[in-house]
């Protein structure tokens, strides 16, 4: 209810839709449309430890990472304000993906 009353409110009174914005890109963080994207790497890589040779399949599900402590404070609140620009060194930058990542 308060996050719909600053999106109305700015979409009223305002031509940039900094809050609605922010608004949409929180909401696909926490429904994301692609539950995964999925890479074949270009090259070995070490993850997590693990040696994963090159043009092996890897996976990113976005509900996972978009819900982890480690990328986002208070994962599962529902707060528009961490996309503004001023916090965008607060957040990891393929945290949350929600349309995957190209092709």
């Amino acid at each position: 209810p308060e996050a719909q009353s600053k999106a109305f409110n700015e979409i009223s009174s305002q031509k940039q839709l900094k809050y609605v914005e922010a608004c949409l890109k929180e909401t696909l963080r926490l429904a994301p449309s692609a539950g995964a994207s999925s890479r074949y790497l270009a090259e070995e890589a070490v993850l997590s430890g693990y040696l994963v040779p090159a043009n092996t399949l890897v996976a990113v599900f976005s509900p996972i990472t978009s819900r982890d402590e480690k990328y986002f404070h208070s994962p599962l609140e529902f707060i528009p304000e961490r996309w503004f620009r001023e916090n965008k060194a607060m957040r990891h930058p393929f945290a949350s993906i929600p349309f995957g990542f190209g092709a």
